[in-house]
């Protein structure tokens, strides 16, 4: 049985498990059925014994219920987002190998980061002995490389490109760095204690992006015209996101949110689709960039 099979089953009873009220056995084998994934009793019971050893997802057998359920907790989350992700990526795998001669039916991405990947294996290793690291990084805008000793609390990921999250000895400022301007790197032997204060989940959930100035979080009010107010309806800008009122002029959508670099590039991103209302120096400061951007022309 092919890789492909068993986490597209795995992913279809998850889901299954999710979205329904305590599933039976016999709920999770009809769903399969009715994808064309023939399995018994007996296979499930053995998927759902994999899900929990091998993928930390905590499926439980309700017996007043007389069904499943999953445990949620940031990790099991955590497990089924990388379980959906697999599933679909070794799903478009099979398709492209299967289908050489229909290469125009999936399109990849051309633009994901080439550099910085070979990092990661050194980096998780760090971070999961509590080592420290030493590496040699080149900021975008220096001709001049210099060596960090970093303690590693977390890999990143965004918009495709990899970073290193931690703090600096003696320092409870986070820092990110990215892989692709890393130019080498080593694994130390020196431990260090996290700082128990420091949470790098909490520290993300506050704001788009990777870049913040500080730690203070604003209220945020855009006036979204109704069509672009659906889309972010479907798919929130951020989880703050809380949809207010609906005017003549458009919708009120508000955030709080650490306002940083990457927001302000999203909101430029939407266009004459979108007005600032809330705060006052966001509204200037989109005012002075739209400025430049016609100066230009």
């Amino acid at each position: 049985m092919s890789v492909t099979t068993k986490l597209k089953r795995y992913a279809s009873i998850v889901d299954k498990i999710q979205t329904a009220k305590y599933p039976t056995l016999a709920d999770l084998v009809r769903h399969l059925e009715n994808q064309d994934i023939e399995v018994s009793d007996r296979t499930i019971q053995r998927d759902l014994e994999q899900l929990r050893s091998d993928f930390e997802i905590a499926v439980e057998y309700d017996r007043y219920h007389r069904g499943y359920y999953i445990e949620k907790n940031d990790l099991t989350q955590k497990m089924i987002h990388f379980l959906q992700s697999q599933s679909i990526s070794t799903h478009l795998m099979d398709y492209v190998k299967n289908n050489p001669n229909n290469s125009t039916t999936v399109l990849f991405s051309e633009t994901t980061a080439k550099s910085g990947v070979e990092h990661i294996n050194k980096i998780l290793e760090a971070i999961s002995k509590n080592r420290k690291i030493e590496f040699i990084y080149k900021k975008f805008l220096s001709d001049k490389s210099k060596k960090y000793i970093f303690q590693p609390y977390a890999l990143k990921e965004y918009q495709q490109r990899w970073y290193v999250v931690g703090i600096a000895d003696s320092s409870s400022t986070i820092l990110k760095f990215g892989l692709e301007r890393i130019e080498s790197i080593e694994v130390g032997k020196q431990k260090f204690v996290r700082n128990k204060n420091i949470d790098i989940k909490e520290h993300f959930d506050r704001m788009i992006g990777i870049h913040s100035e500080n730690e203070n979080r604003e209220v945020v009010q855009l006036l979204f015209t109704a069509m672009q107010a659906k889309y972010l309806e479907t798919v929130p800008m951020h989880r703050s996101q809380v949809i207010k009122n609906a005017t003549v002029d458009g919708v009120v959508i508000e955030y709080f949110m650490i306002i940083n670099y990457e927001l302000i590039q999203k909101i430029l991103s939407f266009g004459n689709q979108v007005k600032v209302l809330q705060p006052k120096w966001l509204i200037t400061e989109h005012k002075r960039i739209a400025k430049q951007i016609l100066a230009a022309y």
